[in-house]
């Protein structure tokens, strides 16, 4: 009995693991659809009254809402990392961080050991 229960709560956490995964994409008002969202329009940056915080995937050109609104401190056009679960169109956030494109200000690039590399002819 005792390992039965052990392997149920042993399968929960993992389908429970299984269902959380990350999507990047843009912070856009809930009151924009995908098409909107996709050819980036001030309207989508607005605020809204009664709209939220929405995920546009601008990869497959899909549109989650967001529940745990209180974790996001970020705001439209920001372009972020969630992690969740997703349940339907809706993500059940754990956390949410901006994305950052290219090196932090003030660090510079790891050098280069191509010195002496040639290339192939094909």
């Amino acid at each position: 009995m005792a390992l039965s229960c052990v392997a149920s709560l042993t399968l929960a956490a993992d389908n429970s693991a299984r269902n959380s995964r990350s999507w990047s994409g843009i912070l856009v008002s809930s009151s924009c659809n995908a098409d909107e969202a996709f050819f980036e329009p001030p309207e989508c940056n607005k605020v809204v009254p009664g709209a939220k915080l929405a995920l546009y995937d601008d990869t497959n050109r899909v549109m989650y809402e967001l529940r745990a609104q209180d974790k996001t401190a970020l705001h439209t056009g920001d372009t972020v990392t969630v992690q969740g679960k997703l349940d339907g169109d809706v993500i059940r956030l754990a956390s949410i961080e901006p994305m950052s494109i290219g090196l932090a200000v003030g660090k510079k690039a790891m050098p280069s050991n191509l010195r002496g590399a040639t290339a192939h002819a094909i």
